[in-house]
């Protein structure tokens, strides 16, 4: 059974099928008839970390890397008090590919870049980032980001629009093949603890969140059909195609295979 649908008893992971009991370490501490456990009665345990109100397991034995800072140190910063999700019917590799899609940026989401952000992008061994500036052509708000991916799931975003400060979270889960649960956190400089500056960061919070909302919303019924055709990028997919080809040597892992067998 899935053990995502169990619950937590105090240190230990409750399976719903047989109420089974799983320690710290993966291994099964108790069946609820008291049956003898055996030493295949265990599961994996990922590497994991609780930061920016969301728990985080890594796919492999090690993390490769940490999750990306942003733009300040975390008790520094205030966090909406909302975290929403949304589903798609898309591999979290997909929706990352939108980050070095400039055609996409422009057309989808209104986005008027200035000179060409791709000639500047940070790579790295686990991710890139590049400075995004622009405007809204709708509203002609304007735009001074820092994005970037790290791994194949996250993206992250720390910036301005009109000079109102903001970071933005964007993980994409993958709970099965062609899914994903995508979460919103958003985050701004903390108030200097004046009810003018409290009143600031609120307002900041819940503009931030519902313009990630409002962008991301965009995305959806294209994410839910979508599907890539190797020889359809053109000239102005440079950037993207970099970013396939380094998905192509990502490193592929399943660490639970065997407990799973």
């Amino acid at each position: 059974a899935d053990l995502s649908i169990g619950k937590v008893a105090g240190d230990r992971l409750v399976c719903a099928f047989h109420h089974w009991e799983f320690d710290m370490a993966g291994k099964c501490a108790r069946t609820a008839t008291n049956d003898p456990v055996t030493s295949a009665m265990r599961v994996f345990r990922y590497p994991v970390q609780e930061r920016y109100g969301l728990i985080w397991a890594f796919n492999g034995e090690e993390p490769l890397y940490d999750l990306p800072d942003l733009g300040f140190p975390d008790e520094e910063l205030a966090f909406h008090s909302e975290i929403p999700h949304l589903d798609l019917l898309a591999d979290p590799w997909v929706f990352m590919c939108n980050t070095t899609d400039f055609n996409h940026i422009n057309i989808v989401h209104g986005i008027e870049v200035d000179g060409d952000p791709s000639q500047d992008i940070d790579w790295h061994d686990h991710g890139y980032s590049y400075d995004l500036r622009g405007r809204f052509k709708e509203t002609g708000a304007t735009i001074e980001y820092k994005v970037g991916i790290h791994g194949n799931n996250i993206f992250y975003q720390m910036g301005s629009v009109n000079g109102r400060w903001f970071a933005f979270l964007y993980p994409c889960g993958i709970h099965r093949p062609g899914t994903l649960r995508s979460y919103f956190v958003i985050a701004t400089q903390k108030s200097d603890g004046t009810p003018e500056d409290d009143k600031r960061v609120q307002e900041t919070l819940d503009f931030a969140q519902a313009l990630e909302i409002s962008v991301v919303d965009q995305d959806v019924e294209i994410l839910n059909t979508i599907r890539f055709t190797r020889g359809m990028f053109t000239r102005g997919d440079k950037a993207l195609g970099r970013f396939v080809d380094y998905l192509k040597t990502f490193p592929r892992a399943h660490p639970g295979a065997d407990y799973i067998r």
